[in-house]
Protein backbone atom coordinates (compact mmCIF):
# COMPACT_ATOMS: atom_id res chain seq x y z
CA UNK A 1 0.00 0.00 0.00
CA UNK A 2 3.23 2.63 1.19
CA UNK A 3 4.42 2.09 -2.46
CA UNK A 4 1.48 2.09 -4.35
CA UNK A 5 0.88 5.96 -2.73
CA UNK A 6 4.72 6.62 -3.26
CA UNK A 7 3.92 5.79 -6.97
CA UNK A 8 0.94 7.77 -7.34
CA UNK A 9 2.48 11.03 -5.45
CA UNK A 10 5.80 10.51 -7.95
CA UNK A 11 2.99 10.24 -10.82
CA UNK A 12 1.40 13.56 -9.67
CA UNK A 13 4.74 15.21 -9.29
CA UNK A 14 5.92 14.53 -12.94
CA UNK A 15 2.16 15.07 -14.02
CA UNK A 16 2.65 19.14 -12.46
CA UNK A 17 6.47 19.43 -13.99
CA UNK A 18 4.82 18.39 -17.21
CA UNK A 19 2.46 20.97 -17.14
CA UNK A 20 4.24 23.62 -15.52
CA UNK A 21 7.07 23.09 -18.79
CA UNK A 22 4.58 22.74 -21.09
CA UNK A 23 2.98 26.83 -19.65
CA UNK A 24 6.33 28.06 -19.59
CA UNK A 25 7.41 27.19 -23.14
CA UNK A 26 4.38 28.43 -25.16
CA UNK A 27 5.52 31.02 -27.33
CA UNK A 28 3.18 34.01 -27.61
CA UNK A 29 2.28 35.91 -30.57
CA UNK A 30 4.93 38.67 -29.57
CA UNK A 31 8.34 36.64 -28.11
CA UNK A 32 9.83 39.92 -27.34
CA UNK A 33 9.58 43.79 -26.47
CA UNK A 34 11.51 46.49 -25.44
CA UNK A 35 10.83 50.11 -25.24
CA UNK A 36 14.30 52.30 -25.07
CA UNK A 37 14.09 56.45 -24.41
CA UNK A 38 16.40 58.39 -24.70
CA UNK A 39 16.64 62.49 -24.01
CA UNK A 40 19.04 65.21 -25.27
CA UNK A 41 18.91 68.52 -24.41
CA UNK A 42 21.26 72.01 -25.08
CA UNK A 43 20.24 75.58 -24.96
CA UNK A 44 22.52 78.24 -26.31
CA UNK A 45 22.47 82.02 -26.38
CA UNK A 46 22.17 83.54 -29.82
CA UNK A 47 22.30 87.10 -31.49
CA UNK A 48 19.76 87.55 -34.23
CA UNK A 49 20.27 89.92 -37.51
CA UNK A 50 19.35 92.78 -35.31
CA UNK A 51 22.06 91.74 -32.89
CA UNK A 52 19.61 91.38 -30.26
CA UNK A 53 19.88 88.32 -27.50
CA UNK A 54 17.44 85.55 -27.16
CA UNK A 55 17.63 81.55 -26.18
CA UNK A 56 17.73 78.90 -28.52
CA UNK A 57 16.98 75.14 -27.02
CA UNK A 58 16.52 71.97 -28.91
CA UNK A 59 15.07 69.10 -27.09
CA UNK A 60 15.75 65.66 -28.60
CA UNK A 61 13.09 62.82 -27.04
CA UNK A 62 13.88 59.38 -29.20
CA UNK A 63 10.97 55.91 -28.13
CA UNK A 64 12.15 53.17 -29.39
CA UNK A 65 10.28 49.98 -29.36
CA UNK A 66 11.26 46.87 -30.94
CA UNK A 67 8.80 43.76 -30.91
CA UNK A 68 8.68 40.21 -32.83
CA UNK A 69 5.03 39.59 -34.65
CA UNK A 70 3.84 36.65 -36.33
CA UNK A 71 2.29 36.95 -40.09
CA UNK A 72 -0.04 35.09 -41.57
CA UNK A 73 2.21 32.85 -43.46
CA UNK A 74 5.95 32.10 -43.52
CA UNK A 75 7.94 34.72 -45.68
CA UNK A 76 8.84 33.74 -49.44
CA UNK A 77 11.95 35.74 -49.13
CA UNK A 78 13.90 37.54 -46.73
CA UNK A 79 13.49 41.51 -47.11
CA UNK A 80 12.89 44.89 -45.44
CA UNK A 81 10.58 47.70 -45.72
CA UNK A 82 9.83 50.63 -43.89
CA UNK A 83 7.90 54.12 -43.81
CA UNK A 84 8.66 57.30 -42.54
CA UNK A 85 6.28 60.68 -41.72
CA UNK A 86 6.70 63.73 -40.32
CA UNK A 87 4.75 66.36 -38.36
CA UNK A 88 5.80 69.82 -37.71
CA UNK A 89 3.63 72.68 -35.67
CA UNK A 90 4.41 76.11 -34.86
CA UNK A 91 3.36 78.47 -32.01
CA UNK A 92 4.04 81.41 -30.90
CA UNK A 93 3.35 83.21 -27.14
CA UNK A 94 3.49 87.02 -27.20
CA UNK A 95 3.33 88.37 -23.28
CA UNK A 96 4.57 91.66 -21.76
CA UNK A 97 7.59 89.29 -20.85
CA UNK A 98 8.36 88.76 -24.17
CA UNK A 99 8.83 86.55 -27.08
CA UNK A 100 8.60 82.42 -27.06
CA UNK A 101 8.66 80.59 -30.44
CA UNK A 102 8.18 76.76 -29.99
CA UNK A 103 8.56 74.41 -33.44
CA UNK A 104 7.46 70.96 -32.32
CA UNK A 105 8.61 68.49 -34.88
CA UNK A 106 7.98 64.81 -34.81
CA UNK A 107 8.93 62.14 -36.38
CA UNK A 108 7.78 58.58 -36.81
CA UNK A 109 10.20 55.76 -38.26
CA UNK A 110 8.36 52.17 -38.84
CA UNK A 111 10.88 49.51 -40.24
CA UNK A 112 9.72 45.65 -40.79
CA UNK A 113 12.30 42.97 -41.39
CA UNK A 114 11.26 39.61 -42.86
CA UNK A 115 13.50 36.42 -42.77
CA UNK A 116 12.86 33.64 -45.84
CA UNK A 117 11.01 30.51 -44.08
CA UNK A 118 10.03 31.88 -41.13
CA UNK A 119 6.70 33.32 -40.10
CA UNK A 120 7.89 35.25 -37.48
CA UNK A 121 9.49 39.20 -38.39
CA UNK A 122 11.18 42.26 -36.24
CA UNK A 123 8.93 45.36 -35.88
CA UNK A 124 10.39 48.36 -35.11
CA UNK A 125 8.90 51.50 -34.79
CA UNK A 126 11.28 54.66 -33.75
CA UNK A 127 9.34 58.29 -32.21
CA UNK A 128 11.59 61.18 -32.09
CA UNK A 129 10.23 64.43 -30.97
CA UNK A 130 12.49 67.62 -31.70
CA UNK A 131 11.05 71.24 -29.88
CA UNK A 132 13.31 74.00 -30.39
CA UNK A 133 11.95 76.82 -28.09
CA UNK A 134 13.39 80.94 -29.02
CA UNK A 135 13.08 82.70 -26.25
CA UNK A 136 13.42 86.65 -26.29
CA UNK A 137 13.37 88.81 -22.89
CA UNK A 138 11.05 91.78 -23.04
CA UNK A 139 12.90 94.71 -25.42
CA UNK A 140 11.92 97.67 -27.51
CA UNK A 141 15.16 98.25 -29.34
CA UNK A 142 15.11 101.42 -32.12
CA UNK A 143 17.14 100.51 -35.43
CA UNK A 144 17.34 102.16 -38.48
CA UNK A 145 15.51 101.89 -41.72
CA UNK A 146 18.45 100.75 -43.46
CA UNK A 147 18.88 97.57 -40.93
CA UNK A 148 15.02 96.78 -41.23
CA UNK A 149 14.77 96.67 -44.73
CA UNK A 150 18.57 97.05 -46.58
CA UNK A 151 16.88 95.66 -49.83
CA UNK A 152 13.84 98.64 -49.91
CA UNK A 153 13.68 101.28 -53.22
CA UNK A 154 16.29 103.65 -52.44
CA UNK A 155 13.12 106.28 -52.59
CA UNK A 156 11.44 104.66 -50.50
CA UNK A 157 14.12 104.64 -47.95
CA UNK A 158 14.74 108.46 -48.19
CA UNK A 159 10.89 109.44 -47.67
CA UNK A 160 10.71 107.17 -44.93
CA UNK A 161 13.76 109.07 -43.02
CA UNK A 162 12.63 112.70 -44.32
CA UNK A 163 8.99 112.23 -42.56
CA UNK A 164 10.87 111.16 -39.36
CA UNK A 165 9.62 107.43 -39.12
CA UNK A 166 10.62 105.11 -36.88
CA UNK A 167 11.71 100.89 -37.39
CA UNK A 168 11.60 99.20 -33.79
CA UNK A 169 12.15 95.60 -32.75
CA UNK A 170 9.50 95.00 -30.19
CA UNK A 171 9.17 91.94 -28.44
CA UNK A 172 6.32 92.68 -26.58
CA UNK A 173 3.40 92.82 -28.96
CA UNK A 174 1.93 90.04 -30.77
CA UNK A 175 2.15 91.59 -34.27
CA UNK A 176 4.64 93.01 -36.90
CA UNK A 177 3.17 95.89 -38.14
CA UNK A 178 2.66 99.80 -39.36
CA UNK A 179 1.79 102.16 -36.64
CA UNK A 180 -0.14 105.35 -37.50
CA UNK A 181 1.46 105.79 -40.87
CA UNK A 182 4.99 106.60 -39.18
CA UNK A 183 6.29 103.31 -37.10
CA UNK A 184 7.05 99.69 -38.19
CA UNK A 185 7.31 97.14 -35.50
CA UNK A 186 8.43 93.56 -36.18
CA UNK A 187 8.27 91.16 -32.52
CA UNK A 188 11.82 89.87 -33.27
CA UNK A 189 14.99 91.16 -35.03
CA UNK A 190 15.40 87.69 -37.02
CA UNK A 191 12.87 89.49 -38.70
CA UNK A 192 14.54 92.23 -40.13
CA UNK A 193 15.50 91.68 -44.22
CA UNK A 194 12.79 89.48 -44.45
CA UNK A 195 9.36 89.04 -46.09
CA UNK A 196 7.84 90.60 -43.69
CA UNK A 197 10.23 93.22 -43.08
CA UNK A 198 9.25 94.59 -46.74
CA UNK A 199 6.14 93.91 -45.97
CA UNK A 200 5.65 96.67 -43.34
CA UNK A 201 7.84 98.98 -45.55
CA UNK A 202 4.78 97.97 -48.63
CA UNK A 203 2.22 99.46 -46.07
CA UNK A 204 4.12 102.36 -45.69
CA UNK A 205 4.64 103.21 -49.26
CA UNK A 206 0.91 102.53 -49.86
CA UNK A 207 0.11 105.09 -46.87
CA UNK A 208 2.37 107.88 -47.57
CA UNK A 209 1.28 107.60 -51.23
CA UNK A 210 -2.47 106.87 -50.38
CA UNK A 211 -2.39 104.51 -53.38
CA UNK A 212 -3.92 101.49 -52.00
CA UNK A 213 -7.32 102.12 -51.89
CA UNK A 214 -7.61 104.03 -55.12
CA UNK A 215 -10.39 102.69 -57.86
CA UNK A 216 -7.33 101.64 -59.91
CA UNK A 217 -5.74 100.12 -57.45
CA UNK A 218 -8.91 97.89 -56.56
CA UNK A 219 -9.60 97.08 -59.86
CA UNK A 220 -6.10 95.72 -60.51
CA UNK A 221 -6.22 93.76 -57.13
CA UNK A 222 -9.41 92.19 -58.38
CA UNK A 223 -8.05 91.00 -61.46
CA UNK A 224 -4.11 89.59 -60.57
CA UNK A 225 -4.65 88.56 -56.99
CA UNK A 226 -5.55 85.12 -58.29
CA UNK A 227 -2.44 85.19 -60.41
CA UNK A 228 -0.73 85.91 -57.50
CA UNK A 229 1.03 82.93 -55.88
CA UNK A 230 3.10 82.88 -59.02
CA UNK A 231 4.93 85.82 -57.99
CA UNK A 232 5.73 84.97 -54.65
CA UNK A 233 7.85 82.25 -52.83
CA UNK A 234 5.30 81.93 -50.19
CA UNK A 235 2.09 79.82 -49.98
CA UNK A 236 0.61 81.94 -46.72
CA UNK A 237 1.87 85.30 -48.47
CA UNK A 238 -0.42 84.28 -51.03
CA UNK A 239 -3.23 83.23 -49.07
CA UNK A 240 -2.59 86.65 -47.45
CA UNK A 241 -2.65 88.81 -50.44
CA UNK A 242 -6.27 88.06 -51.09
CA UNK A 243 -7.67 89.70 -48.09
CA UNK A 244 -8.23 93.13 -49.14
CA UNK A 245 -6.42 95.47 -51.12
CA UNK A 246 -4.22 96.98 -48.93
CA UNK A 247 -2.66 93.52 -47.81
CA UNK A 248 -2.07 92.67 -51.61
CA UNK A 249 -0.84 96.17 -51.68
CA UNK A 250 1.98 95.16 -49.08
CA UNK A 251 2.16 91.88 -50.22
CA UNK A 252 3.21 93.23 -53.79
CA UNK A 253 5.95 95.28 -52.69
CA UNK A 254 7.35 92.69 -51.17
CA UNK A 255 7.53 90.57 -54.05
CA UNK A 256 8.63 93.63 -56.04
CA UNK A 257 11.75 93.70 -54.17
CA UNK A 258 11.51 89.94 -53.38
CA UNK A 259 10.48 88.32 -56.35
CA UNK A 260 10.65 91.38 -59.18
CA UNK A 261 10.62 89.64 -61.99
CA UNK A 262 7.96 86.68 -61.12
CA UNK A 263 5.92 89.62 -60.61
CA UNK A 264 6.42 91.80 -63.78
CA UNK A 265 5.51 88.66 -65.75
CA UNK A 266 2.69 86.82 -63.65
CA UNK A 267 1.24 90.19 -62.26
CA UNK A 268 2.13 92.93 -64.87
CA UNK A 269 -0.43 95.47 -63.94
CA UNK A 270 0.12 95.12 -60.19
CA UNK A 271 4.05 95.47 -61.00
CA UNK A 272 3.77 98.77 -62.94
CA UNK A 273 1.20 100.43 -60.27
CA UNK A 274 4.05 99.65 -57.38
CA UNK A 275 6.58 100.89 -60.13
CA UNK A 276 4.48 103.96 -60.90
CA UNK A 277 4.16 104.70 -56.57
CA UNK A 278 7.84 104.81 -55.93
CA UNK A 279 8.70 107.23 -59.32
CA UNK A 280 6.46 109.77 -57.36
CA UNK A 281 8.39 109.54 -54.22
Amino acid sequence: MRKAIKKTLGFITVMVMVLSLGVGSAAPMEAYAGTTTNTEESTKTKKDKAKIKYTYTVKKVTKKTTKTKEAKKKASSSYEKSSTKTKTTNQSYYSSSGYKHVEKEVKTVEKWKYTKGKKKYKYTKTVTTTTRTTKYSALQKEITVDEFAPKADSKLKAKFKAVGAKASIDTTISYDGLGGGLRVTLVNGNLVDTRTAYHEMGHFLGSTTNSDATTEWKNIFNSEKGKFRNATDSDYNAKYAKSNCYEYFACAYASYVLNNSKLKSNCPKTYNYIKAQLNKL
